[in-house]
């Protein structure tokens, strides 16, 4: 289960998130 490469590949996801959410 790589962890980090996940977090690192659904960082754009979560920053769009973020900028929806805000």
């Amino acid at each position: 289960f790589e962890y980090p490469f996940f977090l690192i590949r659904s960082w754009p996801v979560l920053v769009m998130v973020v900028a929806i959410k805000l």
